[in-house]
């Protein structure tokens, strides 16, 4: 199904946009997972919110992409930064982005320059520049603020809407 493709390209590009010396040595391993969130009530009423696999997605289904970083290597993987395409397809959420003891940073112009939200520039449908809003962003990237410790793992996530 189109929608499948769409998700499962973002999850891949995720794995091959990155920048770090860990990356080229071997010891940082990322998998990427795709979900969406159920909320089931229960007998006695109380609703629960679950993450599942997102397989299948209609317009304005909203996905969590969740990128797990592990460093399986014998040293300290230092100045690791993981950058994550955001296909034209979807939307980001505004204020998604999630990962802790990390600096985010977002493109509005296909990964050339990367800054806070609130000081980055989009054209508008009538071809002026306006501020840029979270559906202009292309590629979110999670600068780690210290090193991963062997054998350390966390994540960084998004969330963004079929369009």
């Amino acid at each position: 199904m189109y929608c499948r493709q769409i998700l499962r390209t973002a999850a891949l590009a995720a794995t091959l946009m990155y920048a770090t010396g860990a990356m080229a040595q071997g010891t940082l391993q990322l998998t990427n997972e795709v979900f969406q969130e159920v909320t089931t009530t229960g007998a006695d009423g109380k609703k629960t919110v679950k993450r599942v696999s997102a397989t299948t997605v209609v317009p304005g289904t909203e996905v969590i992409y969740v990128v797990t970083y592990k460093n399986v290597g014998a040293q300290p993987a230092d100045n690791v930064v993981i950058t994550n395409p955001v296909p034209k397809q979807l939307a980001l959420r505004s204020e998604s982005t999630a990962a802790t003891g990390t600096r985010v940073e977002y493109s509005v112009d296909g990964g050339k320059t990367y800054g806070a939200l609130a000081t980055l520039r989009a054209t508008g449908s009538d071809g002026k520049p306006r501020a840029a809003q979270a559906a202009d962003v292309t590629h979110v990237r999670w600068k780690l603020a210290r090193a991963v410790k062997p054998g350390e793992q966390g994540s960084v996530s998004l969330r963004a809407v079929l369009k």
